[in-house]
């Protein structure tokens, strides 16, 4: 097993032996102006580095690819693939080395990541049902894929007892966040959308350092046309970052000590 860390500060990096920059959800943020200089610093300190990129907007792929290759000029970085067009644009780079290519958590989006999957399945046969409650990238037909693109590593969310299964029998890489699961991305920031920032400014206010707490106190019913209470099967403990709603969690990771192609994400060198 391997620690993480996500980049806060030119500090306290020294215990990790890959530090992790970029973001999940927002492209202002992975191609901010001091990135660069963050990678140099990085691997200045022997560092390692993985590079996370985001659901990104056509507008702005041939610009996050420029700045992958400028990053990859400083040295061979591990990049975060969390988009099909990105990964496609960035293939040159892969084939030629200069990258190695990681499936992020919205590429490994799996129907276990939904919390009314037992609803969604239960007419299934058990055979179907079987199939269906694994990580996606479980399945063979994936194999072509992972191939094509030379992917080395996969970035999950954690789900017992699934995930022991994945690791024991995946001749992958795999990669979890000590304290979060991802559960969905937008298309728009809603953290700029509730504060009332304009986009532009994101990267001057830096408005999403701090995570928006929020909880489902009712649902609306349309076929009982009112609010109901019964939330059970809704996640509680959630928060807002920009336009990425995750879930808290605590894994446990001493468990995993043995587990020799594991990685795990840590937030701000909490371990």
């Amino acid at each position: 097993m391997k620690l993480e860390v996500k980049f806060n500060s030119k500090e306290n990096q020294s215990d990790y032996e890959t530090v992790v920059l970029g973001n999940e959800g927002c492209i202002y943020l992975c191609t901010n102006d001091s990135i660069l200089s963050d990678v140099r610093h990085i691997i200045s300190k022997g560092n390692n580095i993985r590079f996370v990129t985001p659901i990104v907007p056509n507008k702005y792929i041939c610009r996050l690819q420029t700045f992958i290759q400028e990053i990859s000029n400083e040295s061979i970085i591990k990049v975060t693939f969390n988009d099909f067009g990105l990964l496609y644009a960035c293939r040159e780079l892969i084939y030629k080395k200069r990258i190695i290519p990681v499936c992020g958590r919205v590429i490994t989006r799996s129907m276990i990541d939904c919390y009314w999957i037992e609803k969604l399945i239960e007419g299934e046969t058990e055979e179907i049902q079987r199939e269906l409650k694994q990580y996606n990238f479980s399945n063979k037909m994936k194999a072509e894929f992972i191939k094509e693109f030379n992917i080395a590593e996969l970035e999950i969310n954690y789900h017992e007892p699934y995930f022991l299964e994945l690791v024991n029998k995946c001749n992958m890489n795999i990669t979890i966040y000590k304290c979060n699961n991802l559960l969905s991305i937008g298309r728009v920031c809603f953290q700029a959308r509730y504060y009332g920032h304009s986009l532009h400014n994101c990267n001057i206010d830096c408005f999403c350092k701090n995570n928006l707490e929020f909880r489902l106190n009712s649902l609306w019913s349309k076929k009982e046309s009112k609010f109901i209470d019964n939330i059970n099967h809704f996640p509680t403990n959630v928060y807002l970052h920009g336009n990425v709603v995750y879930e808290r969690c605590n894994i446990g990771i001493s468990q995993y000590s043995n587990c020799k192609n594991l990685s795990i994400i840590c937030e701000g060198g909490i371990k």
